[in-house]
């Protein structure tokens, strides 16, 4: 046998025992692409007690603030961390937990919470600033403006409150006889003077942001199961991409509400537009790359019997979670794998990646919050898939 040869296998075989001991992540898919990995940094249980009770999701992505990482959970509240040590530096409890996405804003959290409240909170701190009665789940993302914050709760309703008193501007209620829904809500999309959100009826809304009246409204889904418009519409070029749970997915004018194309796969996350491309996570167990102007397939992944978060786009890779699965990241040109790396029981929060450090925090199915290390295993002048 060729001596190059032998000292080949053994050098590969060092190096994937190395992987596995240093708790990295290298995938077979390349020589270039076996140097791109996934190293934990630390992970903490974000629950302050065990939770023994029956099993569900935590779906609020990590929330980056400063020094800090900032990660709830559906059991007893919200945590924070240094975001480099992992230790921890406060705690906000709340019964019921927190079972919608956060957003910050100058120094302020942001969010619905399992005890019928709507939360502003320090983020430096965790002290309340204020909290508004909603009398049901806060499970939507909120989207936080100068003046207000606009957000919608398990009763089918969208509100609009003072930002800085938490004050309540407007509410809009609407009716669903639907007996079951989809456990989540629409995070709104505000567009010049008009508020896009999706309801638990099927259809999507466009309201006056002032008074809370409707300008008018279009029905994407009235299949008999879940009809529900949870993803967020996103705005590109005078363009809303929206999808429904059983539905499809709508490339709609912004303005009218008229249909230009259509994808025939439903979903419960929002897009990920960068480029001429979508990235697009769908409630049929697929992750999808879609040319933004004419709906095509560019390419597509079975997640077999398992959904995935929406999709993140970092520096050539997209980057997404398996509700019953890894983090994968795969090159975002090809859609093929280029490492995984096993949390536990799944991965249902949004990856949430600090550009500055290269670092991806995650939440798990278990409330485990991870901070992995992106990196390369050996230098390179750019990172392989990023096209020249």
């Amino acid at each position: 046998m060729d001596i190059r040869f032998c000292r080949m296998r053994i050098f590969f075989a060092l190096g994937c025992a190395a992987a596995a001991l240093s708790g990295c992540s290298l995938v077979n898919s390349g020589y270039q692409d076996k140097q791109f990995i996934f190293i934990r940094h630390w992970v903490r249980h974000t629950p302050t007690k065990d939770y023994v009770g029956y099993r569900i999701s935590h779906v609020m992505e990590p929330v980056i603030a400063g020094n800090l990482v900032i990660a709830g959970n559906e059991f007893d509240g919200i945590r924070a961390y240094d975001k480099r040590t992992g230790q921890d530096k406060w705690k906000h409890h709340i019964d019921g937990g927190v079972t919608a996405s956060a957003r910050l804003y100058d120094g302020t959290l942001y969010f619905g919470a399992g005890d019928g409240y709507f939360y502003a909170l320090n983020a430096r701190t965790g002290r309340t600033r204020w909290r508004f009665p909603i009398r049901s789940e806060g499970i939507g993302a909120p989207l936080v403006t100068p003046d207000t914050v606009y957000f919608l709760t398990g009763t089918n309703s969208a509100y609009a409150v003072d930002r800085k008193t938490g004050n309540q501007i407007w509410v809009y209620p609407r009716q669903d006889s639907a007996s079951i829904t989809v456990r989540g809500a629409s995070e709104p999309t505000l567009i010049g003077d008009k508020l896009y959100a999706g309801f638990s009826d099927g259809f999507l809304v466009a309201l006056d942001k002032t008074r809370g009246t409707m300008v008018w409204e279009k029905q994407l889904n009235s299949a008999i199961r879940f009809r529900d418009v949870d993803a967020k519409p996103v705005l590109d070029s005078g363009r809303l991409y929206v999808s429904s749970y059983d539905g499809r997915m709508f490339c709609l004018d912004e303005k009218t509400g008229h249909t230009i194309w259509t994808d025939d796969q439903g979903g419960f996350t929002p897009v990920t537009i960068v480029g001429d491309r979508i990235y697009y996570s769908t409630s049929t167990h697929m992750i999808q790359a879609l040319d933004k102007v004419s709906g095509k397939i560019l390419w597509s992944r079975n997640l077999k019997d398992t959904v995935a978060t929406q999709p993140v786009y970092y520096r050539g890779l997209v980057l997404y979670g398996e509700w019953d699965g890894p983090l994968v990241a795969v090159n975002a040109r090809t859609g093929k794998t280029v490492a995984k790396y096993i949390t536990g029981i799944g991965v249902t929060a949004m990856p949430t990646i600090d550009p500055k450090t290269s670092m991806v925090y995650l939440n798990t199915r278990d409330a485990n919050l991870f901070a992995l290390k992106m990196s390369l295993r050996s230098p390179m002048k750019d990172w392989p898939w990023i096209d020249n």
